[in-house]
């Protein structure tokens, strides 16, 4: 929601529609980002993001658009996998994107780029971070932080949870991160100098500690939590917050 307008997704027919409605849900426009979703579980995946008159949204098959907020005419738009040699999943690409002062983050985790930047106002790639061996692209989102006197963007892939230097692409550090089943859907959380990752794996969830010291991290503390499988864990207050999706389902 951004002042008086509401920007949501879905797929109709054969199209992923966007729509901006007002406050009341009058229609004031809507728009196609490619393809719907038809395979298992059909549907919109990504929140769009609002910055400085432009809509950002990727849709499940990896297609990023940028819109005019007003209108909803696009500006341009970018094939992330095929763009950087990557490969959709299972359930279709679902991450929300970022958006700083002067360009839009994706994690495509290809043969080209495990992370980019795109000049948010042309579609540009400003800088790649070089490919990781084996990886493949996730659900989860990146986050940004500032850690050590430089702004990161921390996310996963299906084997590592990686930091990113925002302004040059370089990979500042990384730590294992496997899952059985190579299910990611959580993202990371980062509070106080750490960062906290689940593994969304059935029966054998957990979630962990990761303290961030330069381009050497290291697990503080490890606990069980169950299969915190498609939501974040939460840090509030300095307790960490996570549920289930199956046997003990809640928080």
């Amino acid at each position: 929601i951004v002042e008086d307008t509401i920007y949501i997704s879905g797929d109709i027919g054969e199209d992923l529609v966007i729509f901006a409605l007002d406050l009341n849900g009058k229609e004031k426009w809507r728009t196609t980002n490619g393809n719907a979703w038809k395979k298992s579980h059909p549907g919109s995946r990504c929140s769009g993001c609002y910055d400085d008159g432009r809509l950002y949204f990727m849709n499940a098959h990896g297609r990023l658009a940028c819109l005019n907020a007003v209108d909803g005419k696009e500006i341009w738009a970018v094939g992330i996998l095929e763009t950087f040699e990557s490969k959709n999943i299972t359930w279709g690409i679902s991450e929300s994107l970022l958006v700083d002062e002067r360009a839009v983050f994706v994690t495509p985790v290809g043969k080209q780029a495990l992370m980019a930047a795109l000049d948010k106002k042309t579609g540009k790639t400003l800088w790649t971070t070089p490919a990781l061996p084996d990886e493949q692209v996730t659900y989860s989102s990146p986050i940004l932080v500032e850690l050590g006197g430089k702004r990161q963007l921390i996310s996963c892939g299906t084997k590592t949870v990686f930091g990113v230097d925002s302004v040059t692409g370089a990979l500042l550090w990384q730590h294992p991160h496997v899952i059985p089943g190579w299910v990611v859907g959580a993202s990371p959380v980062y509070a106080d100098g750490s960062v906290y990752i689940s593994n969304s794996t059935k029966d054998i969830g957990r979630v962990y500690r990761l303290r961030i010291d330069g381009d050497t991290p290291e697990i503080a503390w490890t606990a069980e939590m169950g299969d915190t499988y498609a939501g974040n864990v939460v840090c509030v207050n300095n307790m960490v917050f996570g549920s289930r999706k199956s046997n003990l389902k809640g928080w």
